[in-house]
């Protein structure tokens, strides 16, 4: 079961390398013109009986839409297509696929396991079923996407 505290969330800061991953990351998936991408986004997970009502992915992709500033969401309701997430030096890879479980029963389409040590990516169509890549292109089926993994690991 997954609980947020704030000595967690201390425990589960990013580091250099997982920062620099996001934000290139982010950077590569804003160049696709159908899609916007939000980073550190409070999901809420209130529909699932869990001790937290919400859950912040590294990164989260949406269906392009506008933003009106005037108008803004703390913790949002829809739930994106594609949820990224990076191991950080003190994050377990176990604790990041019981997150992916809980994203695909909110009804989450994709989900990508970085691996930073290893410059490789897993991407989840299942909670069970992932193709992992490291080297070449990585592509996610299920959304169409394809990026080269040297446009994000150099």
């Amino acid at each position: 079961m997954i609980t947020t505290s704030a000595l967690e969330e201390e425990l589960d800061m990013g580091s250099r390398n997982h920062s620099y991953l996001q934000i290139k990351l982010g950077a590569l998936l804003l160049a696709l013109e159908q899609y916007m991408v939000l980073s550190d986004i409070s999901l809420d997970t209130s529909a699932l009986a869990m001790n937290t009502k919400e859950m912040r992915p590294d990164l989260a992709l949406y269906p392009k839409q506008a933003i009106d500033f005037l108008q803004d969401e703390i913790r949002m309701q829809t739930m994106p297509l594609l949820i990224i997430e990076i191991l950080s030096p003190r994050q377990s890879i176990d604790e990041i696929l019981e997150k992916f479980r809980c994203y695909f029963k909110l009804g989450v389409q994709s989900c990508w396991l970085v691996l930073p040590p290893l410059h490789t990516v897993s991407v989840f169509s299942a909670p069970n079923k992932e193709h992992t890549f490291s080297q070449g292109e990585l592509v996610d089926a299920v959304l169409g996407i394809r990026l080269a993994l040297d446009s994000i690991f150099r």
